[in-house]
């Protein structure tokens, strides 16, 4: 089977990043977020990262295209979710008691495995400090900071625009 592989230059990244620690669940906290920054994340497909060793690998993620500004909001969990059985199939004995709930998962930026959720503005040109300020305001948010994706040498993972 054909694969196409996309190929990076040493090129910046040309979006900005918050780091969100929380110990909720991707759609509360998109609920919250939505209602603090009056935005309306929903639900997109989960964003797909095939690892070298073949297995895919899925990121919750939620999106809301912003007029105002002309950018899009992206939230994205960093640890992979677990897959579910395909549909028809039965789980066999091993399927059962097997620990793969931990063997499947992982990190979106595997150097930052603290971080629950990134949060994405396609915008490189707009403050978003308000934003942020507005969020660390929030009680169930642990902690929240801007994150430089050029840092980390899994930027590329977070591309999503």
């Amino acid at each position: 089977m054909k694969r196409n592989i996309l190929q990076l230059s040493d090129t910046e990244p040309q979006f900005q990043c918050l780091q969100i620690f929380t110990a909720l669940k991707d759609y509360q906290l998109a609920f919250h977020i939505n209602s603090t920054l009056d935005i309306c994340l929903h639900r997109i497909p989960d964003h797909t990262l095939l690892h070298k060793n073949g297995q895919e690998y899925h990121f919750s993620a939620f999106s809301y295209d912003d007029p105002d500004r002309l950018s899009v909001w992206m939230l994205v969990s960093n640890l992979s979710a677990p897959q579910p059985l395909p549909p028809g199939s039965t789980p066999t004995q091993s399927d059962l008691f097997s620990n793969s709930d931990t063997e499947s998962k992982t990190h979106l930026i595997p150097d930052h495995k603290q971080v629950n959720y990134w949060l994405l503005l396609s915008s490189t040109d707009v403050d978003i400090s308000a934003e942020t300020h507005a969020l660390r305001q929030l009680p169930l948010i642990t902690h929240i900071q801007p994150f430089d994706p050029s840092r980390s040498k899994y930027w590329s993972h977070l591309l999503f625009f």
